[in-house]
């Protein structure tokens, strides 16, 4: 009767555990478990400095994405009020000039530069008390 190859070990015959044996090649034995260690240096400093959780360091992490995000929410402003543009005569009416919010001889004293008269200004602010 002939032994088939066990397709997942690889070989015939029982399997062989004596390659995993650190008493068998002490120096052997060393060198893969350094290999390891050096193998997996990097994930386990990444997982030391994840476990360091701090809102500096989060902020940090999401500083990139925020940036782009408020470059796109300024440059989509920007094209809605380019797109929706106000036409020139409107322009200056949407803006307030201060001299409507006086009173309107107030105003036109204002704009024309004359000096009101006693008179005038009790007219304009009543009399004193």
């Amino acid at each position: 009767m002939k032994k088939e190859r066990d397709p997942v070990v690889g070989h015939i015959g029982p399997t062989r555990y004596d390659r995993l044996d650190p008493a068998g090649d002490p120096e052997r034995w060393e060198r893969t478990v350094q290999r390891i260690v050096q193998a997996a240096a990097p994930e386990l400093a990444r997982r030391q400095s994840a476990s360091a959780w701090s809102l500096g360091g989060a902020l940090e992490r999401w500083r990139r994405r925020g940036m782009a995000a408020a470059g796109l929410v300024a440059a989509a402003a920007s094209l809605t009020l380019f797109a929706l543009g106000v036409p020139g005569g409107e322009a200056e009416a949407a803006v307030a000039h201060p001299a409507d919010a006086l009173m309107p001889d107030m105003a036109d004293w204002l704009v024309t530069g004359e000096a009101p008269t006693m008179v005038a200004l009790i007219g304009e602010f009543g009399e004193p008390r």
